[in-house]
């Protein structure tokens, strides 16, 4: 599964939005950003590429959780409407997850990016060469600034030449990365049950593929303190293969949401990781970083997890229905004296909530800054079968009471689509929601990814009393 590449993927896009905001002035000199307790960062005078002084970023210990970049921020005024090109020169050594050149271009006001392109898709790895790359993304007319690096996750070392230069382009040129634009939410369609009857016999999908990986990321901006997080899910009926994941919530150190798990079983999911995603050899993160299971429900199964790092795993067998709505609630509570979060998941069953699990993290204390939702085929391979999924009437509430409906979701695949010439996947609009659709060859709801997609508004508060 991809739960921690996922996470590590959208905190990678936050951490680097948020720096900006240290930034006041265009930088002269390289920055070191993200886990910079983790990686040397600095001038290499002996390594030199064409007589140029180079830069290194090095981990420090082995099994590296996380990332460290060089970084500079500058104005988007000389580059506002046109087309931009980053180009630079950089070698790689031991390079065990992936390494690349990053290139953002933020909103004013804003902790979004307007495009974004950090090579994950075609990440260096291993040991390599003097090689050139290049990033392209356009720089919108609501532009404020540009950030830009290189960046190392995991183990290993790079080094790349100082120089590296920004250009105009033409716009014969290819954009590489996501230019993110409300200009494809015209494509959306409102998926009902009888659209989804109506085309569920043309599905002739490819059993050597997955079906496509979906994601949505949930507008948080400007929200401060959110301390509880609320969505419905509602699985239209037939569209539940084996194998299939509806996360519901996610978060920087938690994921839950339900499952087919086989013919027999169904479950609800909650997962808490250890400190830093902790590692993906469960037995060996230090027992100081470990997640605890403070309590939960008496039939609920509990575990430790690994080799997507490591943390707590909790599941309650539920035989979930298709067609009926289910819904979730998260608290995030956090200990700042300490350095930790407890995070709790409600489920709303037969009208009454259902406490599923409580577990804290340490390292690691602060309110909810992100959420997101997404549908996995967790099979070997199952792109014959269509699934589908409804997120909706999703809101959050702060520490001081005050609740914010979330209408707004970044649609987006973090993975890709493996070049398939069939687009079988998709996102429209569900009753209070969005659909989510991938698989079986057809579905008739595909647009261009990434999309700012927006549903409707319903202005009615889910729930006066929060749960205990």
């Amino acid at each position: 599964m991809k739960y921690l590449q996922l996470c590590f993927f959208i905190l990678l896009t936050y951490t680097l939005s948020s720096y900006k905001y240290i930034t006041l002035t265009d930088n002269k000199e390289w920055q070191k950003a993200g886990n910079i307790d983790k990686y040397e960062m600095r001038s290499d005078y002996i390594v030199k590429h064409n007589k140029n002084t180079t830069m290194s970023i090095k981990s420090i210990e082995k099994n590296t959780r996380g990332f460290g970049t060089l970084m500079k921020y500058i104005f988007a005024d000389k580059f506002v409407g046109k087309r931009i090109r980053l180009s630079g020169y950089l070698k790689s050594k031991n390079v065990k997850d992936w390494a690349g050149f990053w290139l953002r271009v933020d909103k004013a006001g804003s902790t979004e990016p307007l495009a974004f392109d950090n090579m994950q898709n075609r990440g260096i790895k291993g040991a390599t060469n003097w090689t050139k790359y290049e990033i392209v993304l356009d720089v919108s007319s609501n532009a404020s600034g540009i950030a830009y690096g290189a960046l190392l996750t995991g183990d290993g070392q790079i080094w790349f030449d100082s120089t590296v230069n920004l250009e105009v382009v033409d716009k014969t040129v290819s954009t590489t990365g996501m230019n993110y634009s409300i200009d494809t939410i015209s494509n959306l369609k409102y998926i009902s049950s009888k659209y989804l009857d109506s085309t569920r016999d043309l599905t002739k999908g490819n059993n050597n593929l997955n079906a496509t990986y979906l994601t949505l990321n949930y507008e948080l901006n400007n929200i401060d303190s959110v301390e509880w997080a609320y969505a419905e899910v509602r699985v239209p009926k037939g569209e539940a293969p084996l194998y299939t994941y509806y996360s519901v919530l996610g978060g920087s150190s938690f994921y839950s949401g339900i499952q087919v798990n086989s013919e027999q079983e169904r479950r609800i999911i909650f997962s808490v990781w250890d400190a830093k995603g902790g590692n993906n050899n469960k037995n060996v993160t230090a027992d100081s970083s470990r997640a605890t299971l403070i309590s939960a429900d008496k039939n609920a199964f509990v575990d430790r997890f690994g080799n997507e790092g490591s943390g707590v795993h909790t599941h309650l067998i539920f035989d979930w229905k298709e067609d009926s709505i289910y819904k979730f609630l998260i608290h995030a509570v956090p200990n700042f004296i300490e350095n930790s979060t407890t995070y709790t998941l409600f489920v709303k069953v037969d009208e009454n909530w259902k406490m599923i699990a409580k577990i804290k993290t340490p390292h690691f204390s602060n309110y909810l800054k992100y959420a997101y939702s997404f549908l996995e085929d967790f099979s070997s391979h199952d792109d014959t079968h269509r699934r589908a999924v409804s997120y909706q009437n999703i809101w959050v509430r702060t520490v001081t009471g005050n609740w914010k409906e979330i209408t707004q979701g970044r649609f987006y695949l973090p993975f890709g689509d493996k070049g398939r010439a069939i687009k079988d996947y998709g996102c429209g609009l569900s009753s209070n929601g969005f659909m989510l659709i991938s698989g079986g060859g057809f579905n008739g709801t595909y647009i261009p990814t990434p999309a700012l997609v927006i549903r409707h508004s319903t202005n009615i508060i889910p729930l006066n009393k929060m749960p205990e």
